[in-house]
């Protein structure tokens, strides 16, 4: 598979992403619908400038679409981590003024990128080489581009704590839904892990956005055939444990 199958492949995969992202946003009455879709969102803005970007042949125009790739790139894993708290039944802290405190990194690292010719802090050096027939952004990695990688894969990891949490919070019978989100989840920032690693396909091919399509298949799948985010795994406990006469819980349809 060359570049060029990339690029067809990850544009492809917005766009199957937005449907994703439509499907789960179909319930609004569920708050974890809703910040699922959004991280689908933002998923699917990455997926397609990444694809344009392995798709063009000018310089320019690949290293505009570095840019607004990380438009998304540098918000996935806040979108994450506000999936996962009102998933989680953890979201009391979820405020305005808690959300741009969480995006000041993502919003310097975007800076920084568009900016990098300036000052060079994020990439040392940030080319557009040329591999056979297609072309490519080469870069080697400068001091922010690590504090960007600190900063998400924190952010990631306290995400996959409060998943794990959750996961022994709840009944036996609520425990595989929650166990399914935490596998789903671990696909992608699996992924990134790799590519930051150092495991790429051609030298250079983030196989992370694809991670993104099967975390967003996986917990669409899941929503439908198990009801996976129609009621949050710690209110039912609460009601389980709370409640000592037989009951009858329903979903919002």
């Amino acid at each position: 598979m060359n570049q060029l199958h990339f690029s067809y492949m990850y544009i492809g995969t917005a766009i199957i992403v937005v449907v994703l992202s439509f499907v789960s946003s179909i319930n609004k009455q569920n708050s974890a619908n809703t910040m699922l879709s959004v991280l689908l969102n933002i998923v699917s803005v990455w997926t397609l400038f990444y694809g344009l970007q392995l798709y063009n042949t000018s310089t320019q125009a690949i290293q505009t679409f570095v840019v607004l790739a990380f438009i998304a790139k540098a918000t996935i894993p806040v979108a994450w981590l506000l999936f996962v708290s009102v998933y989680s039944g953890k979201d009391d802290w979820i405020k305005r003024k808690y959300i741009l405190s969480l995006l000041i990194i993502p919003t310097v690292t975007l800076v920084l990128v568009a900016t990098n010719s300036l000052h060079h802090l994020f990439y040392t050096e940030s080319l557009v080489l040329k591999s056979g027939d297609f072309f490519y952004h080469h870069f080697v990695t400068g001091p922010f581009y690590w504090i960007h990688i600190f900063y998400s894969y924190s952010i990631v990891l306290l995400g996959i704590i409060i998943i794990i949490k959750t996961l022994f919070r709840v009944s036996k019978d609520n425990r595989t839904r929650v166990f399914f989100i935490f596998l789903s989840s671990i696909i992608p920032f699996a992924f990134s892990f790799l590519y930051v690693a150092g495991f790429r396909p051609e030298g250079y091919i983030d196989l992370t956005p694809l991670g993104f399509l099967l975390m967003g298949f996986l917990i669409t799948l899941g929503t439908f055939n198990i009801g996976l985010l129609d009621i949050k795994p710690l209110v039912l406990q609460s009601l389980y444990q709370s409640i000592p006469d037989a009951i009858l819980v329903t979903d919002t349809n």
